[in-house]
């Protein structure tokens, strides 16, 4: 009876750990998708306000539907003379551990151009960085659709076969 109930057990554990694994590919999906409203938002806060980076900074972590992101609490309100922005949104993304690599690559080719253009060169660059986003989105969701199932039936078989071996 008690190796029945370690067997469940160790299978139970199997699928969690497999439904873990899925779900951390389910999350970079949803953060590539936060990262496109962000740049959406973004878009209008410069086109239509008139704002600077730092006010941006300010406006979109007061945002709630954006709290997912970690980088952008990371992102400073003010010059502290010391570094730039740049400086600054790189330093953010690093201590992200849920946007991917390649969202990372992109978000760090942008931030090498703040501040370097105007308005006009500011919401080009956005455009371009949110169509590299859609593109990254589209392959986090081919990701999820194929491995999740993949790393969640995994997770159950490799509990069932050690729950069999147990027994």
């Amino acid at each position: 009876m008690i190796k029945f109930i370690g067997a469940i057990m160790i299978v139970f554990a199997g699928a969690i750990c497999g439904a873990a694994a899925s779900e951390k590919l389910r999350s970079r999906r949803t953060a590539c998708n936060t990262l496109i409203e962000a740049v959406n938002q973004i878009s209008v806060m410069i086109n239509y306000r008139g704002l600077t980076f730092y006010e941006i900074a300010s406006e979109l972590k007061s945002q709630p539907q954006l709290s997912g992101l970690g980088f952008i609490n990371g992102l400073p309100e003010k010059y502290d003379g010391i570094s730039g922005l740049s400086v600054k949104w790189n330093d953010a993304l690093e201590n992200d551990e849920i946007i991917g690599d390649e969202e990372k690559s992109y978000l760090r080719s942008f931030a090498a151009s703040i501040g370097s253009s105007d308005k006009d060169g500011q919401l080009s660059g956005l455009e371009l960085l949110r169509q590299q986003l859609e593109s990254a989105e589209k392959k986090r969701e081919e990701e999820y659709r194929r491995k999740g199932k993949l790393y969640r039936s995994i997770g159950v078989l490799a509990g069932v076969m050690a729950g069999i071996m147990l027994i």
